[in-house]
């Protein structure tokens, strides 16, 4: 009898471990190591960043993060939609309106993350100063688009890339 309550609590112990290690305390999945959540009540979504990066503009609609040393940034905003737009929708005058601000695609694509269907861009954009690399990740639910956008120079993109490969895989919208 004894046996069995050692055994009870040492497997308890175990899931505990496994629950705490999953799930922490905000009911967010593990990130990993050197990474932190964001978490916008306001927006419905929580993204993953480095826990280097800081809060660089926040307005009623969007927020950026970023490394201000190695410029690189995320941003997350929302958009409000009609309830019948669909994201193929959205992600097609997303597109459009990046050409038309310059932008050259470099892929395009359907993604799914954290079980839900979004459209990913990967584009630059230049000007006089500079030249950027960003990728989008682009979601629709019911009345609202989510995008989370994350940007380096061109020429630092792809040291980025798995950065950016976390934050665009973190995203939950709830």
């Amino acid at each position: 009898m004894k046996r069995n309550v050692v055994i009870m609590a040492l497997l308890a112990l175990v899931v505990a471990t496994v629950v705490i290690a999953c799930c922490p305390a905000d009911g967010l999945p593990s990130l990993p190591s050197g990474y932190v959540w964001y978490h916008n009540d306001d927006f419905g979504c929580s993204v993953g960043h480095p826990e280097g990066w800081v809060m660089l503009m926040e307005t009623d609609d969007a927020v950026t993060i970023g490394d201000v040393g190695n410029k690189t940034y995320v941003a997350i905003g929302i958009d409000s939609v009609s309830s019948n737009t669909t994201l193929e929708a959205y992600a097609i005058e997303s597109r459009n309106s990046a050409v038309a601000a310059g932008a050259t695609i470099l892929s395009e694509g359907p993604i799914v993350v954290n079980n839900r269907a979004g459209y990913e861009l990967v584009l630059t954009l230049s000007n006089e100063d500079i030249k950027v690399t960003q990728r989008a990740a682009i979601f629709v639910a019911e009345t609202t688009a989510y995008f989370v956008v994350c940007t380096a120079n061109e020429d630092d993109y792809n040291t980025f890339k798995d950065t950016f490969d976390t934050i665009i895989n973190s995203t939950i919208i709830e």
